[in-house]
């Protein structure tokens, strides 16, 4: 303890000092801290299912298109579930974003997001309501399939928590369903094999009979059990198996299709593992940098305090107990920096969710709990020991007596190839943040530069769908609803043009289906082209201002009575006519009616400015049966103050009618690219504080070694060496350092970078103009560090220096 209350002694003498150092160890732990907390929860931690390790995915793959996560039709999903011994048990479900309802009875009138499951979906999951009971075996069949199951955020928003609604019912699409269970708050459901994905109800699946025998009907996905003994490699074999045998029987519709056999924790974090392992790799050079720093801060202390650690050997203490001092010192630093990380941390998780919003699995189950505050701690010690070794080390080995002696200048055994060692580490570890940082804010400005084929300001969208049976039960009833609506909100203040189609850019929830070209060969139904199928108002290209390039639009005459008629995108014509003009061509297209191209259309990026254009064909929406409608609305000016009118609108057209996603195209358009905002926003947070922790350690090295050769450019200045002589020497010394700290961290970046490739869009990992401006920032600022130090040794009188010493 007498140790303990010396080294807070020494401490308190240098509040500057301490508080440097707290700050900067602390921004780094913290950053450790909360990265590591994300890991824990997405990576580390079992996913919330008993058991979890045993849950999988299963998909169908098509090589020759590509495909590796291919929905399933039930028949195969039957024949997977009884002929794989390896699966314990093994459930279909269907999830999409498309297969919102609207749902009546609660609150106000609301879309839910609906997840149809089999009976044995919950068990496998491990999961049960809270409330009630899940589905029966019987409640899977046609004609009993009307009961649903509310999620916990539903039943407490919609019904007030009421516990008498379970055995009540509710109105979907204006069905009643009878409520049978309630599950519990933080249960997630496996939408699309992504934890995290919202899911407001469960219905049963309860496929029709063409739905049970059709191969070709694939809507399904699978989630599985396997058996304790299981080993996920020798279960994929067998479904391959079921599913050769399948193709055997069934060539047309099976063909050319395998197995998939994922890991559900896989499955889920799979897309984000990339990422969080680059964040972490960031924060953890942000933390070798501040401990290099805090090294070199040491050692400079440690000169500075030659005299009073050679009194204190003189006056008896041995060199371990001079030793434990300096390391007591360090670790009262750390432990220091982890009380104020903790708050850093917990600041640090709260941005990180913010920023992350809904592109990251699991994230709401970052905390501080115990396994991070361990961590801090542990942390926190061992940084502590790493930057403070250093300096007790040279304590061990100095020549303690030496500043008794009169040799002040020198300090206690610390070379100058120590310190500037630690400065040149500092800087390479500093240029590769800065140059990852480049790159991601290069590739970012390459995402955000691309055109989307389409006119974002002033676009206000929503979703709407009809009940069919219920209360539109005839197209002519439900294209009229959508004609008249168009017609009532283009007479709206500030709207200029309304539009409505199956889905929009950026929020795509188009329909996929494969088709072919008359007169030519029909191809194998494996190898069919697929394309991107929307059905969409005459006012469509219009509104979203997707331009014209042959031909004509989609015209109001297109309607039941007319020709089938369809509009094709460019990159579709450039495939299939690259030397000749598509207007003319009739398309087969599976599950769609025949038509005619009678126009061809720019490229839209429905999927988000980092995918390829897809393929593309618009169908007049009035020749098609369609309920379910994107409403995109134009306005003079900005969107959002319109929303009101168009509510007021849509009430009293049909009060029972709740709107959906209301959203403009420019907080879409945000949407689409906020991963890549968030990686470039963090990664230059971490660039920047690594540049201000590497620029403090230049300084702190530069002010000590010229503390150590003051005496010598004191006597350099007596003997005739001109101020201007003494100011290049000292730039001359700190440039060598710089240049072999930029070296080196070249040589760093380009070798952790390359891994990080697929993260980047349109830009390489070795691009010059990032490096490029890393290094002329970095150099930048260590030379402004060292050009002011070499001023003031420039400038100091030779004969006070002389005399001081």
């Amino acid at each position: 303890m007498a140790d303990v209350r010396a080294a807070a002694r020494s401490l308190r003498r240098s509040p500057g000092f301490v508080a440097v150092a707290t700050l900067t160890l602390a921004l780094a732990v913290a950053g450790n801290t909360t990265v590591f907390s994300a890991v824990d929860a997405v990576l580390l931690k079992q996913l919330p299912f008993p058991d979890a390790g045993r849950l999988v995915a299963i998909w169908e793959t098509v090589p020759a298109r590509g495909e590796t996560e291919a929905f399933v039709a039930f028949p195969n999903y039957r024949d997977y579930r009884a002929l794989s011994p390896g699966v314990e048990d093994l459930a279909a479900f269907y999830a999409a974003p498309n297969s919102d309802v609207n749902l009546t009875g609660g609150a106000r009138p609301v879309r839910a997001n609906v997840a149809r499951v089999t009976s044995n979906y919950f068990d496998i999951l491990g999961v049960q309501p809270a409330l009630g009971r899940a589905f029966t075996p019987e409640e899977d069949q046609v004609g009993n399939h009307r009961v649903t199951i509310l999620s916990h955020d539903l039943w407490r928003e919609q019904f007030g928590a009421d516990p008498e609604l379970v055995g009540g019912s509710v109105q979907v699409n204006g069905f009643a369903y009878a409520v049978v269970g309630i599950m519990p708050a933080d249960f997630r459901a496996v939408g699309s094999l992504a934890l995290g994905e919202a899911v407001d109800m469960w219905r049963p699946l309860a496929p029709s009979a063409e739905q049970q025998e059709a191969r070709w009907w694939r809507n399904l996905r699978l989630v599985g059990r396997l058996t304790p003994d299981a080993r996920p490699s020798d279960v994929e074999r067998e479904l391959s198996v079921t599913a050769e045998r399948i193709a055997q029987e069934d060539p047309e519709n099976q063909r050319g299709r395998g197995v998939r056999l994922v890991t559900l924790r896989d499955q889920t974090v799979g897309p984000v593992r990339a990422r969080l392992y680059l964040l972490w790799g960031a924060v953890a050079l942000v933390l070798l940098v501040a401990c290099a720093n805090l090294a070199n801060l040491l050692l400079v202390r440690f000169v500075q305090r030659g005299r009073e650690i050679s009194i204190r050997a003189g006056l008896g203490a041995t060199r371990g107990r001079i030793v434990r001092l300096l390391l007591l010192e360090s670790l009262l630093i750390a432990a220091l920096s982890s009380v104020v990380s903790v708050l850093l941390s917990s600041m640090g998780i709260t941005a990180l969710r913010a920023l992350a919003g809904d592109q990251a699995p699991l994230l709401d189950r970052v905390s501080l709990d115990l396994r991070a505050l361990g961590f801090t701690a542990a942390l926190a010690a061992a940084t502590g020991l790493a930057f403070g070794i250093l300096p007790a080390l040279h304590a061990g080995r100095a020549e303690l007596g030496r500043s008794m002696r009169g040799d002040r200048g020198a300090g206690p055994g610390v070379s100058r190839w120590a310190t500037r060692s630690f400065v040149a580490i500092q800087l390479a570890l500093a240029l590769t943040l800065l140059a990852g940082s480049g790159l991601l804010i290069r590739s970012f400005m390459a995402v955000t530069t691309v055109d989307p084929g389409f006119r974002t300001p002033g676009l206000l969208t929503l979703q709407v769908e009809l009940p069919m049976v219920t209360a539109y039960p005839t197209q002519e009833e439900r294209s009229r609803f959508f004609r008249e609506l168009r017609a009532e909100l283009a007479g709206l203040p500030a709207v200029t043009s309304v539009a409505t189609g199956s889905t929009i850019p950026l929020d795509a929830d188009g329909r996929s289906s494969t088709f072919w070209i008359d007169g030519r060969p029909e191809p194998d139904v494996e190898n069919r082209p697929s394309a991107n199928v929307l059905f969409v108002s005459p006012e469509y290209l219009e509104t979203l201002d997707i331009p014209l390039l042959q031909g004509r639009p989609l015209l109001a005459s297109d309607d039941a009575e007319s020709p089938m008629a369809v509009v094709i995108n460019r990159s579709l014509a450039r495939r299939f006519w690259p030397d000749e003009s598509p207007l003319g061509a009739r398309l087969q297209v599976d599950a769609v009616r025949d038509a005619t191209v009678v126009g061809v259309v720019g490229d839209v990026h429905f999927d988000g400015p980092t995918e390829v254009p897809l393929p593309t064909i618009y169908y007049a929406a009035d020749q098609v049966t369609y309920n379910f409608m994107t409403v995109a609305i134009r306005t003079a000016g900005r969107a959002r103050p319109v929303l009101p009118l168009v509510e007021e609108a849509m009430r009293a057209r049909d009060p029972d009618l709740p709107l959906h996603n209301v959203t403009t195209m420019d907080e879409l358009h945000g949407r689409s690219v906020r991963v890549e905002t968030f990686l470039s926003r963090l990664l230059a947070t971490l660039a920047v504080l690594g540049l201000v922790i590497a620029a403090v350690g230049t300084w702190g090295v530069m002010a000590a070694s010229l503390a150590r050769q003051r005496r010598e450019l004191a006597v350099r200045s007596a003997l005739g060496a001109a101020p201007g002589r003494v100011f290049w020497t000292v730039v001359r010394d700190g440039g060598g350092v710089v240049l072999a700290g930029l070296g080196l961290g070249l040589v760093v970046a380009l070798g952790l970078a390359r891994p990080f490739q697929p993260l980047l869009f349109e830009t390489a990992y070795y691009d010059p103009m990032s490096y490029g401006v890393a290094a002329a920032v970095l150099a930048g600022v260590a030379m402004l560090t060292i050009v002011v130090n070499a001023q003031r040794a420039a400038g100091t009188d030779p004969a006070a220096t002389l005399r001081s010493d």
